[in-house]
């Protein structure tokens, strides 16, 4: 109903594999549609997820829309939380997915994470069951209702 989870990540597979963005495109190929991380692999896509337990908001934290990147880190400090990484938020959402059956992020919304690629940060968006969408195209300074934090408690 708060569209929150308590969710446990792994850092490494049963193979010893690391858990990152690259390893989530391969295993869940279909449920993510977007590639142009892994064809050179950006510094994003191979960090590692950490292991552990987070508690983590499956859509961008409430009131955290229409401000700009600066604002809304402040804001998700302000609210006890921080951004997640690009692993972390597209595992928390596959996560939630495989157990609910019920897709969150889904259009219009968008949520930033703590990555930046030239300037622009790593969103995820339009998570439904034609994918997930893993983009930038969204600067720092952009404030949108359609875009806000993708956060995890502190």
């Amino acid at each position: 109903e708060q569209k929150k989870a308590l969710i446990f990540r792994v850092a490494r597979d049963g193979a010893g594999k690391d858990v990152n963005r690259g390893y989530l495109k391969e295993r869940f190929d279909g449920l993510i549609y977007s590639s142009w991380f892994t064809k050179q692999p950006l510094p994003f896509a191979v960090e590692p997820l950490t292991t552990g337990w987070v508690f983590t908001d499956l859509d961008p934290l409430p009131s955290s829309a229409d401000k700009t990147l600066e604002e809304q880190l402040a804001y998700a400090k302000e609210k006890g939380s921080r951004l997640k990484s690009p692993a972390a938020d597209a595992y928390d959402l596959l996560v939630a997915y495989r157990v609910t059956g019920k897709f969150f992020r889904g259009s219009p919304l968008n949520g930033r994470t703590s990555a930046m690629i030239a300037e622009e940060p790593v969103k995820i968006s339009h998570f439904d069951k034609a994918g997930m969408c893993i983009s930038t195209g969204w600067g720092k300074t952009v404030k949108s209702v359609e875009i806000g934090a993708a956060t995890e408690l502190a």
